[in-house]
């Protein structure tokens, strides 16, 4: 850590990167640091997500913790004083910063095409290829490319079926992570998002927003084979593969409930599980 604030964040003029804030010791480390712009950082573990320069540094990394040893399931680490979970250590070492009465740490990378900007330069390149379209990560099960490691990684478990998101209430398991919180909050009757013209709440600020169409009577999305409106982009693909592909939908052995994503119907079957132990 002294290293790099010495390399990266010394206190001389001299060596200023043109790209963000970070001031170099020498020419030879600024030109070092300019490859993060302009190559990113290829070399990424695909246990916790951390992205590297050069492969020695990965290997090093992979070494020294327990990223070498890929878990089954994720594994959470807790912060100790308020108990919020993370599943990366250097995004609990920041929320631990709130709690020793540090301020936030500055956002020194600066995006070029607009006016957001980011602690590191991994997340600036991430961010960058929002705009460039770039997608560098190709999954190697199928055609499709991602802009990060952490989007490939969670593409990849439509693939391999992985879900290492376990909910501690009822055993669910998820593939990622925002999924298991959305999940969580039907057992805490959490519901944050509230219609302002009716009441109602959501779990979800889209379902709100799906919602208000309701309201509006608005109907954004329209058939190209026909002159159908829908006001949700869902009910649109559904009626495209049912009236004009002609696709099967999937049934529930238990009520006869049909859909159409697998994920869905795995999903609804949980509720027929629970009513049993019940």
């Amino acid at each position: 850590m002294e290293r790099h604030l010495r390399s990266i964040h010394s206190e001389s003029d001299a060596f200023p990167c043109c790209y963000c804030n970070a001031k170099c010791s020498t020419q030879e480390i600024l030109d070092e640091h300019l490859k993060t712009h302009d190559e990113g950082k290829p070399y990424a573990c695909m246990a916790c997500g951390k992205d590297f320069t050069r492969r020695y540094h990965l290997d090093r990394h992979e070494k020294h913790t327990k990223c070498g040893i890929v878990p089954k399931e994720v594994e959470v680490l807790p912060c100790e004083v308020c108990g919020k979970e993370f599943t990366r250590i250097d995004n609990l070492r920041e929320h631990l910063r709130s709690h020793m009465g540090q301020g936030a740490r500055k956002r020194d990378y600066q995006c070029p095409y607009c006016s957001k900007s980011f602690y590191g330069s991994s997340l600036l390149n991430i961010h960058i290829r929002t705009h460039t379209g770039e997608k560098p990560f190709p999954c190697d099960l199928c055609p499709m490319s991602f802009p990060s490691t952490g989007a490939l990684r969670k593409h990849r478990r439509k693939h391999t079926g992985e879900r290492p998101y376990r909910c501690d209430e009822c055993s669910a398991t998820f593939a990622a992570r925002e999924t298991l919180n959305r999940h969580r909050k039907t057992h805490t009757g959490e519901k944050p998002h509230e219609c302002q013209q009716c009441g109602k709440r959501f779990i979800q600020a889209t379902q709100l927003r799906t919602h208000m169409l309701n309201h509006s009577g608005e109907n954004a999305f329209q058939c190209n084979e026909c002159d159908a409106t829908f006001n949700r982009k869902a009910r649109l693909t559904e009626h495209i593969k049912f009236m004009h592909k002609g696709e099967q939908p999937l049934e529930c052995e238990k009520c006869s409930k049909t859909f159409l994503r697998k994920d869905d119907l795995a999903r609804h079957e949980l509720i027929h599980s629970d009513r049993k132990r019940k």
